[in-house]
């Protein structure tokens, strides 16, 4: 199953963008200065879950 998901994605790049943003904050949480970071990637303006 997860060979078919790569072999759509793989197809899908050549036929699209990829994008990816991510953001991160150092320890930013003033209480328990716990750091947080996420990030997103996009193939043709559609997200990939």
């Amino acid at each position: 199953m997860a060979g078919k998901a790569v072999e759509v994605i793989v197809k899908e790049i050549k036929g699209g963008e990829l994008l990816a943003y991510t953001d991160s904050d150092f320890a930013g949480d003033k209480k328990d200065r716990k750091s947080t970071c996420g990030y997103i990637f996009l193939i043709s303006e559609e997200e990939i879950i």
